[in-house]
């Protein structure tokens, strides 16, 4: 029965050296090497004809039996374009292999792994490709076009350790896995090189994508992402740490991560976190302090209109749950108190319509005045008082203060004279007001059912709204009256009276405010008990 050709041992006759060698090395599943490294030129030894490579990883025929060993060759010259589109092979290795074409494996399948550790090629185009084993290509070089594996299924793992892609013909792409599926990891490591973009959108891989020491940079076209994430899984860990360079314009929107593992050095500038997410951190992650975890987050792109006080607070929610999921629950508490004083103070980059026109009707505007004035002067109060509300006790030490630092104030005050009585039935007695007119605090002649005054239990009955404690109604501040004349009484009609009253105000306004701070933290407890 005819063959098509290149199925039948005939089209190839006759051959040359190096192919006979690898005819009989096939057979009996033995492996051949025609130089010790990657050859630097073609000779009549180490030149093999991409075809009848092809021919041999294909099966071969009756009069070219090939072991279950599948083609092992290392050091080969492969001429002409090795084209193994839609192709099933057993087993093949070509290591430290020098292709003078592209390899093409595109909707290719292979039984067992594909080797190509050390091996040189202008670029590989497998889309589609399925391969039942694990892909190597350690230490190779990629000369001028992409790796091209989109869409394809690997059920072992990916090795590019030590590998350099050189981009492709504009040097823009490097690596293009997008949408395949790896059964295990993906390995860009120790030295790993690429000169152009690596895109992983919407790809899967069932274990780790590790790039430890791996080094990432622009090609001769910027391109959006140098490293595009968009929509990946990875089930188990990805290791970005011990980069050689900061690596920018990672792009990790709705990726999605159990472990990460990283340091604050690996990551670069204009970075799209999106709705990324993961679970915990981990390994080099977890030495990461608070601070350089900000660092990080704060590196989010922006684009030439947006607000750095609008910022995706997503990311920041999902770093600081991460934390307390690893443990490292007063790095969340940093993180979230930065992410809220960022929020509250950071300063704009766009201008509001209206300042150019006039900046007075700007100012005056309500929302330009509560973003601008308000909410910094609420993100400040809340931060000194309950840390953004990562420390709520904080609000115990400050109640504690204002206490503590009334009753001081009002003891003064008591013996200054500055403290009476507010029943006016102490004043309708003329015996006790003569006998007591020097100092009320002080004044023996008051009836045993008035209660004295006690500095330290006034302050604290001013300061809790709704207890009473039977000391502020029974005593007031004594204060100066009011002037006849409204500029008097703006400039001139102050003393210690008017300070106190102020004193008192604001101890009011801070019990109350306090109060209803401690009830709604109580009730959000209550309610994360509940869930």
């Amino acid at each position: 029965m005819k063959k098509a050709f290149g199925r039948s041992l005939n089209d190839f006759l006759p051959l040359r050296d190096a192919e006979n060698r690898l005819l009989h090395a096939c057979a009996s599943g033995a492996d051949l090497t025609l130089s010790n490294g990657l050859p630097e030129q073609k000779t009549p030894e180490n030149s093999l004809r991409a075809e009848f490579v092809r021919f041999l990883a294909l099966g071969g025929d009756d009069s070219a039996p090939i072991h279950e060993m599948g083609v092992q060759v290392e050091g080969a010259w492969i001429e002409g374009s090795l084209n193994l589109d839609h192709c099933t092979v057993s087993r093949i290795w070509l290591g430290k292999c020098h292709f003078e074409k592209t390899l093409e494996m595109r909707n290719a399948q292979f039984q067992g792994s594909l080797h190509l550790n050390g091996s040189s090629a202008p670029g590989v185009k497998g889309d589609g490709l399925i391969c039942h084993g694990s892909i190597f290509f350690r230490s190779g070089v990629i000369r001028d076009r992409a790796f091209e594996l989109r869409s394809s299924t690997i059920y072992g793992d990916l090795e590019f350790s030590g590998s350099s892609f050189l981009g492709g013909i504009n040097k823009d792409d490097a690596l293009d896995l997008d949408r395949s599926k790896v059964y295990g990891s993906v390995f860009l490591t120790n030295g790993f090189l690429a000169i152009g973009k690596i895109s992983l959108s919407s790809i899967f891989i069932d274990a780790s994508l590790d790039l430890s020491g791996a080094r990432i940079g622009f090609g001769d076209e910027p391109c959006e992402y140098l490293l595009d994430l968009q929509g990946a899984e990875i089930a188990v860990a990805f290791v970005f740490w011990k980069m050689s360079s900061p690596v920018h314009k990672v792009n990790l929107e709705g990726a999605r991560v159990k472990y990460l593992a990283d340091d604050s050095s690996s990551w670069g500038n204009d970075l799209n976190f999106g709705s990324f997410y993961f679970d915990c951190f981990e390994g080099a992650g977890l030495r990461v302090s608070a601070l350089e975890r900000c660092g990080w987050l704060r590196k989010q792109r922006q684009t030439s209109e947006s607000d750095r006080l609008q910022m995706n607070e997503r990311p920041w929610k999902n770093v600081v749950d991460a934390l307390v999921r690893s443990g490292l629950t007063e790095h969340a508490v940093q993180v979230g108190m930065d992410f809220e004083s960022l929020k509250y103070f950071g300063e704009k980059k766009n201008v509001h319509p209206k300042s150019g026109k006039n900046k007075f009707l700007a100012m005056l505007d309500s929302r330009f005045f509560f973003e601008k004035y308000l909410k910094r002067f609420i993100g400040f109060f809340s931060c000194i008082l309950i840390g953004h509300g990562y420390k709520p006790w904080r609000l115990l030490g400050w109640f504690l203060f204002f206490w503590f630092a009334g009753g001081g104030l009002y003891w003064y005050a008591a013996l200054e004279n500055n403290v009476l009585p507010s029943s006016p039935l102490v004043y309708l007695n003329k015996d006790l007001s003569q006998g007591c007119v020097e100092n009320w605090v002080l004044c023996k002649s008051l009836p045993d059912s008035y209660s004295a005054f006690s500095p330290f239990v006034y302050s604290l009955d001013v300061l809790l709204p709704v207890v009473d404690l039977d000391q502020e109604k029974n005593w007031t501040i004594k204060t100066l009256g009011m002037k006849e004349k409204f500029l008097d009484e703006i400039f001139i009609n102050w003393s210690f009276g008017h300070f106190l009253r102020f004193v008192y105000w604001f101890q009011v306004i801070f019990g109350w405010g306090s109060g209803l701070i401690f009830v709604a933290m109580i009730t959000g407890l209550l309610r994360r008990q509940e869930k």
